[in-house]
């Protein structure tokens, strides 16, 4: 039996490929669950269809009522449990990490987080700090909720191995599994069709997000729109995708059921871009007067090193429209 302990949509899905290219048995699934949208609702429902058990985690953001309950279920559930293989992304994160101290297993092996783990500043790899007096309510309940309390260097330095879904990340240690499907050939396919990725960039004045979006759908010609989850804002002059799927699935499915269709992404610096490479051409816009676009320069700068394409225009260009 193996178990695969995720928090998102993408690691669940992630996970899901792992079982299909590398390990086949029987499998459970640890879903810690921090947020109710569809997406995750969808994802974990999936995940239902096919594991053995699915135990669901929920937390609540600044809840310590709900993270002490998450903990007293990870006791009561995985105590004593014994896998052959465990599966998760960092064993950094308190939750995981529990889950670990209280079950036995044979080998342990992480998968990507997305685009994290190409950042080296990113969580996937920080011991996440807190103040004196979390830490050592956080210690107590390690050492009265763990079978056996390990650290997360202890973890890392045994891993059995690492389940990547980037190429420039493949090595005899990280092993290389794939988001797309047969039939994902770019280069035979004829019938462009953009699309524009949805991102909350300007967090403080949702109508300067709506001006810039659809500025740059009429600039493009963006053929369809795919909003993003924190999305609090409509967007006229384009067609919606409406799904739950998350767009690594959505588009990949989408190009399997026709193949003359070849896909032009276009957005900012979201991180999906990293994992949307395979499927079509991705089109990233630098605005490069704007301080917050400034800020962002070293994600655009990586985005160059995964062949994503980067568009540099001043504000300007866009207001032409």
């Amino acid at each position: 039996m193996n178990l695969f302990i995720c928090f998102t949509p993408l690691q669940i899905l992630i996970s899901q490929k792992i079982i299909e290219q590398y390990h086949g048995r029987e499998f459970e699934f640890a879903i810690i669950q921090n947020s109710t949208d569809n997406k995750i609702n969808h994802y974990i429902n999936l995940a239902k269809k096919d594991a053995k058990k699915v135990v669901v985690l929920p937390l609540v953001k600044n809840s310590r009522f709900a993270s002490l309950k998450a903990l007293l279920k990870v006791f009561f559930s995985y105590r004593d449990k014994s896998y052959d293989n465990v599966f998760l992304a960092t064993p950094k994160d308190f939750i995981p990490r529990m889950i670990l101290n209280n079950i036995r297993f044979k080998n342990l092996y992480t998968f990507d987080d997305g685009a994290a783990n190409i950042f080296k500043d990113s969580w996937v790899y920080k011991d996440e700090k807190l103040p004196p007096k979390q830490q050592k309510i956080r210690t107590f309940l390690e050492k009265t909720l763990s079978k056996e309390p390990k650290s997360s260097e202890f973890y890392i330095k045994n891993l059995k191995g690492h389940y990547t879904i980037f190429k420039t990340l493949e090595n005899d240690f990280n092993k290389k599994i794939s988001l797309v499907g047969i039939g994902a050939n770019k280069a035979e396919r004829q019938k462009e069709v953009k699309i524009m990725l949805g991102q909350p960039i300007y967090t403080d004045d949702l109508e300067k997000n709506v001006k810039l979006i659809e500025s740059v759908i009429k600039k493009y010609s963006i053929d369809y729109y795919l909003p993003h989850p924190r999305d609090e804002f409509k967007i006229s002059g384009v067609s919606y995708i409406e799904t739950n799927l998350i767009a690594e699935d959505y588009f990949s499915q989408e190009i399997q059921k026709n193949d003359s269709v070849k896909f032009s992404f276009y957005g900012f610096f979201t991180t999906a871009f990293f994992t949307l490479v395979e499927l079509g051409s991705v089109n990233a816009i630098y605005i490069e007067d704007d301080e917050l676009f400034i800020h962002k320069k070293s994600i655009y700068e990586s985005m160059k090193e995964f062949g994503i394409d980067v568009i540099s225009i001043k504000s300007g260009d866009l207001d032409e429209n």
